[in-house]
């Protein structure tokens, strides 16, 4: 079942301290109803009750699907993945056979991992398809902040290219893209679950030069 806290905090605009719950854990397959809450980042806003100031926290908390068996745990970025396994949140979770486990560093890459996991895509595939959607579209890369997985719909993938001026480029990938880049590199996008593990952009660019020099052999 999903776990929850009180933590207090302070408001940064009339600095009135009051109680807050975060959750620790989110069990969408006991608590369903909490799914939408995760989606749209609602259990990470709060209003303060004296003036109505809304605040976005960014806390760590692990998303869980029994039936899908996924755990996306959000960290902290100074987190050390050597580290994490002593984490209270993390040793709570005694389910892991056969889970996918992935960890995260923000909010915004949470409901993304989530998104991806729960169509039934593999993450790895996906941030590869990120890294090629980027290097062949005509985006101005000074201009370029970050790249998102944003649902699949008929039959194509949906990709938001959030630009540093605010604006949002959407760019759809065809369904058979992402199989022809799984089905190619299957052998090293499938692994051994019960691992937590980092597989963001940063790893397919990693992946992808891995690839290259291998190619040069």
């Amino acid at each position: 079942m999903s776990q929850v806290k009180e933590l207090k905090l302070k408001c940064s605009k009339c600095g009135e301290e009051f109680d807050i719950d975060i959750y620790e854990t989110v069990n969408i397959t006991t608590d369903p109803e909490l799914k939408k809450r995760v989606l749209t980042k609602d259990i990470f806003k709060v209003n303060c009750p004296k003036c109505g100031e809304l605040h976005r926290i960014n806390y760590p908390v692990i998303y869980a699907d029994e039936e899908k068996k996924i755990l996306v745990s959000l960290v902290t970025k100074q987190s050390k993945l050597d580290d994490l396994k002593d984490l209270d949140n993390i040793k709570k979770i005694n389910y892991l056979s056969e889970y996918c486990c992935r960890l995260v560093v923000d909010m915004h890459e949470f409901i993304e991992k989530v998104l991806v996991l729960d169509a039934g895509l593999n993450d790895k595939a996906i941030e590869v398809m990120k890294v090629i959607v980027l290097s062949s579209g005509d985006f101005d890369r000074k201009n370029l902040r970050n790249c998102y997985f944003g649902g699949v719909y008929e039959d194509k993938l949906r990709f938001d290219v959030v630009m540093r001026d605010g604006t949002i480029r959407v760019a759809n990938v065809g369904m058979d893209s992402y199989e022809k880049c799984y089905e190619a590199n299957r052998k090293e996008f499938d692994e051994n679950p019960q691992e937590w593990r980092f597989v963001n952009f940063d790893w397919a660019l990693d992946f992808m030069a891995k690839q290259l020099k291998i190619d040069k052999k």
